[in-house]
């Protein structure tokens, strides 16, 4: 709640000024039209026709997961949080990699 320089008090130097109303409208924007739609439209994918003991479903939640990460990749590049980007992206690469290595 401190965060943010919003009265001018004595320790503002220490603190962020307030993001403009252009910087929450695209904030906003992105949440509501690209992530959290995507996000949506993967629970739809994830949950739909399922039964545990079919491979094809193994596979997609796998697909799926990779999918759920890519979009948490793009999430962390949009947030400029370069840690949350890296991670997702290594993470959907190394099981990419162990899924190709148990192909051959």
């Amino acid at each position: 709640p401190n965060r943010w320089n919003v009265d001018g008090s004595m320790d503002s130097a220490e603190r962020e000024d307030l993001p403009t109303d252009e910087d929450f409208a695209e904030v906003i924007t992105y949440i509501v039209s690209e992530h959290a739609l995507a996000l949506l439209e993967l629970q739809e994918e994830m949950f739909t026709d399922i039964n545990p003991q079919r491979d094809d479903t193994i596979m997609k939640a796998y697909e799926c997961t990779q999918k759920q990460n890519a979009i948490m990749e793009r999430f962390g590049r949009f947030s400029k949080n370069e840690a949350m980007e890296q991670s997702f992206a290594r993470s959907r690469m190394e099981r990419d990699l162990l899924t190709k290595a148990s192909q051959q």
